[in-house]
């Protein structure tokens, strides 16, 4: 029985019901961030039927493992955090494959921005999003995930630290190292306008 809403909000509560039971609670979740994972699993791999598959066996797992499951307090991160583990294995799978052959080493090499994560952004013309794509690509993989999970998934630094398996630190260094190697004059405009509620997270 749910008798509160912490500031989490329905996710929380989902969270708990499928715990005790409720597909449809399960079902809530599925919806809730499949667009998020789906997004993430094409960055990371670029094989859109893995990803899907990888969805669809994440929320099998968690409903074969509830009674196992731990209480968590924020939810988004869990999940992409777990999804992220499952991609990285089921690549390790592909790889040995000789009919899939996907490589794991290419995995960290596959994150790239592109036109698209910017189409929200009308005010900014091509030209301005063309050089910040340029700039993003350019940067180490790991600074690449860091940043997409930052400001374009909208992780906070400590859910970020979770997924990435790494102290708060490091992820503060790793988001650093990006804005500091990117010419702010484009990036930051982009970043203020819609994810400025980030900075204050």
């Amino acid at each position: 029985m749910i008798d509160y809403i912490d500031e989490n909000g329905l996710e929380n509560i989902w969270w708990i019901q499928f715990r005790e039971g409720e597909k449809n609670a399960l079902g809530s979740l599925f919806k809730f961030y499949y667009n998020d994972l789906y997004a993430y699993g094409m960055k990371l791999t670029g094989n859109e039927e893995m990803v899907r598959d990888s969805i669809q066996d994440l929320f099998v797992k968690l409903w074969e493992s509830r009674s196992r499951i731990k209480v968590v307090n924020q939810v988004k991160p869990y999940l992409i955090r777990a999804f992220r583990n499952l991609t990285i294995d089921q690549s390790r799978v592909a790889e040995r494959d000789p009919v899939q052959r996907f490589s794991i080493s290419e995995f960290s090499e596959i994150l790239n921005f592109e036109s698209e994560d910017f189409e929200s952004e009308s005010e900014f013309t091509q030209e301005q999003i063309s050089k910040v794509l340029t700039l993003l690509n350019l940067l180490p993989p790991r600074v690449r995930e860091a940043i997409y999970l930052r400001y374009f998934t909208g992780l906070s630094t400590e859910e970020l630290a979770k997924v990435m398996n790494v102290t708060v630190q490091s992820t503060r260094n790793l988001v650093h190292q990006g804005i500091k190697s990117l010419k702010e004059d484009l990036l930051i405009l982009l970043i203020l306008f819609k994810y400025s509620y980030l900075f204050y997270s």
